[in-house]
């Protein structure tokens, strides 16, 4: 048998220190392939401690024969190690990458809330990281989603804003199976991985092969970048806070009220920042935001007109009455 790597495991192990420590309980989210099966087999091996607090968390989608054996692994799995585990199968799930992610993270916030764990641990990949970073691309995106994933971030599971811990991201797939091979791991191979009606599933067995046959450093130059992006993301929530506390002028519970006339002594990109910060806010996790959306706001704001509401989603409104800006959201806790 081949040695794991010891730069993983010292990495991964580091990183629990970081995020892990003290923690009642700790949901991980196990598929059985190569990367939850990995990060699970090293959440047991965390030298002196042994994340013995885990609650393994498996959700069988049913959306072809093999899944319920699937499921029955996972569960052996986390007897064999001595956790417990919440088994779900979905019922009449419509089979799209975008349903199946909803319902993997209404259970992982289920089971969340139910052991009261602070944290969720997925085992995303730098591979899943670059593929995401190209399909946002792709698909239009801002800065965030620009920057991919981040180690720790927050992300609406089930109505709540979560702790996701992602320890396997700097590492690539090939690394992992590796692991796995050295560790005498048996993970799943599950065929609609190889499925080109999902369209992460083109990105990675089409797209980018095609990308890296004209540039071969491709998977790199886009790592690179997504850093890039989550910085520039972090000076724009920084710039944010300090343009909020010189606009705002009021507000509630459920709203933010901002000086039209401050707004409009601002560059636009920065009037842009600003409001793409507060209404982000308003729904943690969530997208629609897009770029032409908060342009619209922000043309709105510089406009002739004296009253104007704009619809946004996810139930967020922007009212411009006279000299106020008021961006309102039911459920809101105003920053």
């Amino acid at each position: 048998m081949s040695i794991p790597s010891p730069a993983l495991e010292r990495a991964v192990w580091a990183c629990f220190d970081a995020h892990l420590k003290d923690m009642p309980s700790v949901v991980i989210g196990v598929s059985g392939g190569p990367d939850s099966l990995a990060l699970l087999d090293l959440c047991v091996r965390w030298p002196d401690r042994g994340l013995t607090s885990l609650v393994v968390a498996h959700l069988d989608h049913a959306w072809r024969s093999s899944s319920s054996a699937d499921a029955e692994y996972v569960q052996r799995l986390a007897v064999e190690r001595g956790l417990p585990s919440v088994i779900e199968r979905a019922v009449d799930l419509r089979e799209s990458e975008q349903c199946g992610r909803a319902a993997r993270d209404r259970l992982f916030g289920r089971v969340a809330t139910a052991c009261n764990a602070p944290v969720v641990l997925l085992g995303h990949t730098a591979d899943d990281q670059i593929e995401t970073v190209l399909f946002n691309l792709c698909r239009g995106t801002g800065v965030d989603g620009a920057g991919g994933m981040d180690v720790r971030s927050q992300r609406d599971l089930d109505g709540n804003a979560r702790t996701i811990v992602r320890p396997l991201l700097p590492f690539s797939r090939t690394t992992i199976e590796a692991y796995c091979r050295a560790r005498a791991l048996t993970p799943l191979l599950d065929p609609s991985n190889m499925s080109r009606r999902f369209a992460r599933n083109r990105v990675r067995h089409e797209i980018l092969p095609a990308i890296e046959r004209v540039f071969p450093a491709a998977r790199e130059s886009l790592r690179r970048f997504a850093a890039l992006a989550r910085d520039q993301a972090a000076i724009d929530e920084h710039l944010a806070e300090i343009l909020l506390a010189r606009a705002k002028i009021g507000g509630t519970a459920t709203s933010v009220e901002l000086s039209r006339s401050q707004l409009r002594a601002w560059p636009q990109p920065s009037v842009r920042v600003l409001l793409h910060h507060v209404l982000r806010t308003m729904s943690v996790g969530r997208g629609d935001l897009t770029f032409e959306r908060v342009d619209a706001l922000c043309r709105a704001i510089v406009g002739k007109r004296r009253a104007l509401v704009l619809e946004l989603p996810l139930g967020r409104v922007a009212r411009i009455r006279g000299e106020i800006v008021a961006l309102e959201y039911a459920g809101f806790a105003a920053p």
